[in-house]
């Protein structure tokens, strides 16, 4: 099979799909001609094409600067709903605001992402360091294997 050079018609038009109908993969490639089956079980492997993911990127720059989409102009725009929210009374969707913007600030993570590589990129798995930000200590596992937990002031 000869290497893809760029998109085909078909994947220029579940791009454009893809972004404007608020990035439903499935519903994108039907969208676009590909059969339901093809929907459902490839959609992957499309997004995962480099022209297609270069040009969901291309076209999702473009489709904000069309429209003078800026981080900061929904920032403010979120700050503004939460300040009228709370105004207004209503409570709840100042909260809701008010998390948004915390969220995109990484006040609230749900997950732990541990680096296990070192500065020459081999990756050393001797132990899993937990920084605990409250008191300044740091956990160490040893190993996978082994059930104590060590802890150090750092």
């Amino acid at each position: 099979m000869p290497k893809q050079k760029e998109l085909t018609p078909q994947q220029r038009e579940f791009v454009k799909e893809y972004v404007t109908n608020g990035r439903n993969a499935q519903k994108a490639a039907i969208s676009a001609g590909y059969s339901a089956s093809y929907a459902k079980n490839r959609t992957t492997a499309l997004l995962n094409n480099d022209f297609v993911a270069e040009a969901i990127l291309r076209y999702s720059h473009r489709a904000a600067v069309d429209v003078d989409l800026t981080v900061g102009k929904i920032l403010r725009g979120i700050i503004k709903n939460a300040e009228d929210a709370h105004a207004e009374g209503k409570f709840g969707d100042s909260t809701k605001a008010w998390e948004l913007l915390g969220k995109h600030m990484g006040l609230f993570t749900d997950k732990t992402q541990v680096d296990l590589t070192s500065s020459d990129g081999a990756v050393t798995a001797p132990g899993v360091v937990f920084i605990v930000p409250d008191n300044n200590r740091s956990y160490v596992k040893p190993s996978c294997k082994e059930e104590s937990v060590e802890a150090r002031d750092g």
